[in-house]
């Protein structure tokens, strides 16, 4: 018998999941496949037409490392280099993402006006702005057209600013914001960045067709890093904060050249060393035209307060000017001149004028006393000039002893020498010496060395005056004084009523030995004697 065999069929039972998942796959090969064609395509268009209409916008060059079609719909193009007309480097960019809508990206276009928005990640940007001209000028061709220009916004992450102007060249970080094409005339703008460890903001607006204004503001900057001062500058800068700064650039009329309008700002502990030492400043500032001018500057100079104000002008040849006025209303001597013995106060006001590298400060000045060996001189007023590490005392008056004293000559603070012409008049001589001498005293002289040890010179008058008794018309002679010792004089002339003497020195020895010869000690003494002998002789006639 023959057992029948039933056959056996095997079924594979497919779900609609795996079949969905497979139709996806083909979905996506098929895609893929397309996208790469099309991709191609649009990478030529983009070179072709793209490309070519911005380097044909601008008067310069841009050239581009790659150029692909991300799945996400963007046109990316990487390794963007713009050069300007000079063929400067304007602007390095390492990746731009163009976004357009699908259907127009698909049929190849690419106009800048289907440009739905743009994304710069890290760009490199170099910015010059020196004497009013920027490498930006003239990068944009003018047009007409205005159906075929970009309305959108570009946005920025993560780039670099490289800035130099006529104060400093710096660099920006962390560059980020968006500029916002509102129409084909007229553009937006708001930036952020790290200058330093200093906030940077810009915002404001440009166009053709209205008035354009930007506004820059610098909050926290480092003085010191700044390089506001030259390698060669005889003023350097070891501190300070530049608190806050705005910058205003704008133009005056719809398309015109824009230009820095106005400046200001506020510093602070701001510390100077070399041709003038300060410390703590702090002052206002304000650019109006070319002038940068400073308000409400105060300061320590040798821990005495001051106040300062004035202008740093720029010429015409770019050079800069100094025009400032400096006040210190009531310092303590004895900080700004330790090796001289002074009291009260001191006084100064002054200009400082010339150029930043040879600054001139002239001024007056008053100061309530000082002492020079047993001489006290008060209410001393002057005038000086200061320049090149050399102090000009111009004039100088002061009373003492009953009369005034003057003094003009050069004074070398750094070391503390001077070489100054002296003179004086009115002086009571019997307080300028032990010796028994009385009468008002004039002299002429100069003063060379320091305070430690002065050398003192010249030559000086009594009048009317008695010496040990012995009355003179004049007491002329030479003097000599080094540091604290007694002066010696010399070259003595005394003139009398009855003749001049020329005594070796004023002591009382000598004075005795006149008397001895019978001389008379004063006028009155002197038309006595004459007065008996007179006498004497007509009575001696008569009685013959």
């Amino acid at each position: 018998m023959h057992e029948q065999q039933t056959p056996v069929t095997l079924r594979t039972k497919w779900s609609k999941k795996k079949v969905g998942l497979l139709v996806l796959a083909l979905i996506f090969l098929t895609g893929t496949l397309l996208f790469q064609l099309a991709s191609e395509k649009i990478r030529q268009a983009v070179e072709q037409s793209l490309l070519a209409q911005a380097n044909q916008s601008i008067n310069g060059k841009i050239t581009v490392g790659n150029i692909s079609l991300s799945f996400l719909g963007y046109v990316e193009a990487d390794d963007i280099e713009v050069l300007n007309a000079a063929g400067n480097p304007v602007a390095k960019i390492n990746r731009v993402h163009i976004r357009y809508n699908l259907h127009d990206l698909l049929k190849g276009q690419l106009g800048p006006q289907l440009i739905t928005g743009v994304t710069v990640e890290e760009p490199e940007i170099w910015l010059t702005y020196q004497q009013e001209h920027s490498n930006w000028d003239n990068l944009l061709k003018p047009t007409s057209d205005d159906s075929a220009k970009f309305s959108g916004k570009i946005k920025l992450k993560n780039g670099q600013l490289h800035l130099t102007t006529d104060l400093f060249e710096k660099t920006v970080n962390q560059l980020s914001g968006q500029f916002d094409f509102l129409s084909a005339s007229q553009t937006s703008l708001t930036i952020t960045g790290q200058l330093d460890q200093a906030a940077l903001t810009a915002e404001g607006h440009w166009g053709t067709d209205a008035l354009s204004e930007i506004t820059i503001t610098a909050k926290g900057l480092d003085l010191t890093k700044l390089g506001l001062v030259a390698d060669d500058s005889p003023i350097k800068i070891t501190a300070g904060k530049l608190d806050e700064v705005t910058a205003k650039l704008g133009n005056g009329q719809p398309g015109g050249t824009v230009l820095l309008k106005t400046l200001a700002g506020h510093f602070s502990g701001v510390d100077t060393t070399g041709a003038l030492a300060l410390s703590q400043g702090s002052a206002d500032f304000t650019k109006q035209e070319q002038s940068l001018l400073f308000t409400n500057g105060q300061a320590l100079y040798k821990g005495q307060p001051i106040t300062v104000n004035g202008q740093l002008i720029t010429t015409s040849t770019a050079e800069q000017a100094l025009d400032f006025t400096i006040q210190m209303p009531a310092g303590d001597p004895t900080a700004l001149l330790p090796n001289l013995q002074t009291g009260g106060n001191i006084a100064v006001q002054g200009k400082v004028t010339g150029s930043v590298l040879a600054p001139v400060l002239s001024g007056s000045f008053s100061l309530d006393r000082l002492q020079f060996g047993t001489m006290t001189v008060s209410g001393i007023n002057g005038t000086f000039s200061y320049a090149q590490e050399q102090l000009k005392l111009l004039t100088a008056t002061g009373a003492t002893t009953g009369g005034t004293v003057s003094a003009s000559g050069n004074i070398y603070p750094d070391s503390e020498q001077y070489s100054l012409n002296i003179s004086g008049s009115g002086l009571d001589s019997s307080q300028l010496t032990t010796k028994d001498v009385h009468g008002p005293l004039s002299l002429t002289g100069t003063a060379t060395g320091n305070a430690a040890a002065a050398l003192l010179q010249g030559s000086f008058t009594i009048t009317s005056g008695k010496a040990y008794g012995v009355s003179f018309q004049t007491l002329t002679g030479n003097f000599v004084k080094q540091g604290s010792n007694e002066a010696e004089v010399s070259n003595l002339a005394m003139k009398t009523d009855f003749g001049t003497f020329y005594p070796e020195q004023i002591s009382q020895n000598v004075m005795e030995q006149l008397q001895q010869r019978n001389l008379p000690t004063s006028r009155a003494e002197a038309e006595k004697k004459i007065t008996e002998k007179l006498t004497d002789k007509v009575l001696e006639k008569l009685l013959r």
